[in-house]
């Protein structure tokens, strides 16, 4: 009888492993996944994000400014967030600002991308409205649009 006894609590203990193992993996999807779509717009934190894919890319950001509306529901039960913003540089500074938003851990949609070019300067000018995603129905997610007035935020190029 002890072998048995010893024989069941091992297959107990391996299915305990293998779900500890499973959940450790799963929390880590859910990790990943709130910094995707966080529980509010986190306007704050994406220009930081954008302030450190200009600075990796050298392009320069002159502007980030969330849309006037509150955040729409989209029909996938998250919140839409829109943002404006103004970038120049080269067209291969652009591209890799543009790759870099686009596969960051936070989730962007590029919605319209409107470019200028001065071939003078070898410069690009681009207008660039994004789309960020966050849970609905916290409270948080509207407070960082205050009222109908949006927030604008200018960051400045580093040397």
């Amino acid at each position: 009888m002890p072998a048995t006894r010893s024989c069941s609590n091992l297959r107990r203990f391996s299915r305990t492993r293998a779900a500890n193992e499973q959940l450790a993996a799963m929390n880590e999807q859910l990790d990943q996944l709130a910094v995707a779509v966080p529980v509010s717009p986190d306007v704050a934190g994406f220009v930081r994000l954008v302030d450190v894919l200009a600075d990796e890319s050298d392009a320069v950001v002159s502007s980030v400014t969330p849309q006037a509306e509150q955040p729409s529901t989209a029909s996938a039960g998250v919140e839409v967030t829109s943002v404006s913003m103004t970038l120049q540089g080269t067209y291969p500074e652009v591209m890799s600002f543009i790759e870099r938003l686009l596969t960051a851990d936070r989730l962007v949609e590029v919605r319209s991308v409107d470019l200028t070019s001065d071939t003078a300067a070898g410069a690009l000018f681009v207008d660039l409205t994004v789309a960020i995603f966050s849970e609905p129905g916290s409270g948080a997610a509207r407070s960082e649009l205050v009222g109908d007035t949006a927030v604008g935020i200018t960051l400045e190029a580093a040397g």
